[in-house]
């Protein structure tokens, strides 16, 4: 039930994953057809 926390923040949407894939130094959004400037 500890976890119950930790997935109060995936509710939140992907602002924890984005944080955590720009920590990790490759941020990808999913939007990758939005790159084709």
């Amino acid at each position: 039930r500890l976890l119950h926390h930790s997935h109060t923040i995936n509710i939140k949407g992907e602002s924890y994953r984005i944080k955590e894939k720009k920590k990790a130094g490759f941020f990808r959004p999913e939007s990758t057809e939005d790159k084709t400037e």
